[in-house]
């Protein structure tokens, strides 16, 4: 136990940021993110909340109260095991301190252990929330005795921990038994696979789907279309236990509960006590990529300039975690807008686009430049290129002292590689839509300009967050991404801009004003906006790179 203990104070330790060194900088990131979590986690939990709110004020009527509290946690732990299988994957196999553990006098359940623990703690604080706030939805729905909420706390602090149990056993069972995957890189890319095929299962599954009710679907499963639930349940059967603990007070079912954890967790143990060591048998913890060296022949004298831009965009296209979660998904979203057409706007055919692009209808233009700046302003945010531009450098941050060229110079090189990915990725597929569509040139490069003010924003909101503390100590690619909070941050500002336009937009829309004064309201606010990122990245970037020197 005291071994588990310090491993797991050791992992822990390695998974989070680092504090700033600078009190005025430790003190502007806590600020950062007690804002980002006051209005963008709340609010998001709330939502939560309502949900299971509303669903179990409509299907108490019909003797199915917990069916909205189910199927909440359902998803919370669908979406533990998809994206928790690579972090575990990685921290299991593929850190840097797993030579060093090796020779140690620890038993491989003891390191499995702690490295599952750190994880775990890691990586379900935002699940932890959401299960509570949804659990407080079905209280309120259903008006549950205060105990039963008591009895449920366990539960809400341990539901995904069978599904990432799950990650574990597959990870274990996956490196013992194979013998391709034994670097890295290969890894990722089974991974990037994973998601990618996963991602197109459910769009098909999605896009055969059609003017989507909420209580088309409700009626089906009070009439006895229960298949989907039933199979969860064999899944995650304890969920169902939890359940039973919240809405009946039942010590039997909190009992029970306890047990098919416990036995999960013995299970797994028990395979890393026999297996774990096998499956590090002839690893390679490091990506084993060729590399074509140049011969002198080949060498070009190319710009300072131009050779960091390419030595950027080099990074992120080839290091697989970078490209899986920085590049790919800047040309993926128009499938993401097809799937919510096809649930909502199938009946507006293309004939009926392009009539009213080449009739300038208001409505119509204006729910364009809403569109325009809500997918501009999210996708340099979600692809966490600006917000990560320093954190990346890791373990090379002195390559940015060693290289001729000046700081200022480095920031924008940074800047047009976010810039070129997200501007390319959106525009890319706008401009084949508008001009499918017929719409007017003038409308065209307006919204190709409001598009450009969005991600020129972002981006240097993401720069210069990320210059006041990067997460420069990290061994694996995907831990300076996910578990770097400047990418949280950036991502929780963005969500509240996002909302901001979008409910100003409708606002403006609903109470008669034309699609002329909703776009000057819209350019002005985005280039005032702009004018403020771009003085703050002047006073303090470079400033703050100084002093982590």
């Amino acid at each position: 136990m005291s071994n588990y203990l310090s491993l797991v104070k050791v992992f822990l330790r390695s998974l989070s940021m680092r504090d700033a060194d600078d009190k005025k900088k430790k003190t502007i990131n806590k600020i950062l993110v007690g804002f980002v979590s006051l209005f963008v986690m709340l609010p998001f939990a709330l939502i939560c909340m309502f949900f299971v709110m509303s669903m179990t004020g409509v299907l108490k009527e019909y003797g199915y109260a917990t069916i909205g509290l189910e199927v909440m946690c359902i998803v919370i732990s669908i979406f533990s095991f998809v994206f928790g299988f690579n972090v575990i994957l990685n921290e299991f196999y593929f850190t840097g301190d797993v030579e060093n553990l090796l020779p140690l006098p620890i038993k491989p359940f003891q390191i499995i252990a702690a490295k599952f623990s750190a994880a775990f703690i890691a990586e379900t604080l935002m699940q932890l929330i959401i299960v509570v706030f949804s659990v407080i939805g079905y209280y309120l729905g259903a008006g549950i005795e205060f105990y039963y909420f008591i009895l449920g706390i366990l539960g809400m602090f341990t539901l995904s921990l069978i599904p990432m149990i799950y990650c574990g056993i597959i990870s274990i069972l996956l490196m013992s038994f194979t013998k391709f995957i034994k670097n890295k890189e290969t890894v990722k890319k089974i991974g990037l696979g994973f998601i990618v095929a996963l991602l197109l299962v459910a769009i098909y599954a999605l896009s055969g789907l059609t003017d989507f009710n909420i209580d088309t679907y409700i009626e089906r499963f009070v009439n006895g279309d229960k298949s989907l639930l039933y199979t969860m349940r064999w899944i995650f059967p304890h969920i169902h236990l939890f359940i039973d603990t919240i809405s009946t007070g039942s010590i039997s079912s909190l009992l029970l509960y306890i047990l098919v954890n416990i036995l999960y967790v013995l299970v797994f143990l028990g395979l890393a006590q026999g297996l774990y060591f096998k499956g590090l048998v002839g690893l390679n913890v490091g990506d084993t990529a060729s590399k074509k060296g140049n011969s002198l022949d080949d060498i070009k004298v190319e710009s300072p300039v131009l050779s960091y831009f390419k030595k950027e965009m080099a990074i992120l296209f080839r290091t697989t975690a970078y490209f899986s979660n920085c590049i790919l998904i800047n040309f993926i979203w128009p499938l993401l807008v097809y799937v919510i057409y096809k649930l909502r706007f199938s009946d507006i055919s293309f004939c009926e686009l392009e009539r009213l692009a080449r009739s300038c209808n208001g409505d119509f233009l204006t729910i364009i430049l809403l569109f325009v700046v809500s997918i501009s302003i999210l996708l340099p945010a979600i692809n966490s290129i600006a917000a990560s531009s320093f954190s990346r450098e890791g373990k090379n941050f002195d390559f940015m002292k060693s290289v001729p060229l000046e700081y200022d110079k480095q920031i924008i090189v940074k800047a047009l590689v976010s810039i070129s990915v997200a501007f390319i990725g959106f525009n890319l597929f706008a401009l084949i839509f508008y001009v499918s569509i017929g719409l007017p040139l003038v409308m065209i490069l307006f919204f190709v300009l409001v598009s450009f003010l969005c991600v020129l924003f972002v981006t240097f909101l993401g720069i210069v967050i990320d210059s006041i503390n990067p997460k420069l100590i990290w061994d694996d690619e995907l831990n300076a991404l996910r578990e770097n909070s400047n990418n949280f941050i950036v991502m929780g500002i963005v969500l509240l801009l996002f909302g901001l336009f979008l409910g100003g937009g409708y606002f403006l829309y609903k109470n008669n004003y034309g699609i002329d004064t909703i776009a000057i309201i819209i350019f002005s606010i985005l280039f005032v906006l702009n004018i403020l990122v771009l003085v703050l990245n002047k006073k303090f970037t470079v400033k703050n790179i100084l002093e982590l020197e």
